[in-house]
């Protein structure tokens, strides 16, 4: 699992990086089909209220984007706001040599200096 920190409102990347048993870069592919497959953004978990929640706002699955060999890149924008605060979980599958795998991204999204305050009034 790759841990990312990130502030409310931030875009961030997440790179995934596709090697073979010798540490060579390989594209997601399945053996069985003539051309590559995209890694894909499978689910997004949020924080929301103590729990973990379905990120309902992007539209999943979605394709990675392909950098290079074996290198892809999904962008994601944390939400704005105090609510945005706190640890998020992000899939990414991809398939190589027939052999479904995931890839986790821990998003830890921190007030900015470290410090926030909200009031209810």
């Amino acid at each position: 699992m790759e841990t990312i920190n990130a502030t409310p409102g931030q875009k961030i990347s997440l790179i995934l990086i596709i090697t073979d048993v010798n540490g060579v870069r390989i594209d997601s592919d399945d053996a069985l089909l003539p051309v590559s497959i995209l890694p894909q953004i499978t689910q997004i978990l949020i924080p929301a209220a103590g729990a973990w929640s379905l990120d309902i706002t992007t539209a999943l699955p979605v394709d990675m984007t392909r950098l290079g060999v074996g290198v892809y890149a999904y962008n994601y924008q944390v939400p704005p706001g105090g609510i945005a605060i706190g640890t998020y979980l992000i899939d990414a599958e991809y398939i190589v040599n027939t052999i479904p795998k995931v890839q986790t991204f821990q998003v830890i999204v921190n007030a900015p200096l470290g410090m926030f305050s909200m009031s209810l009034t």
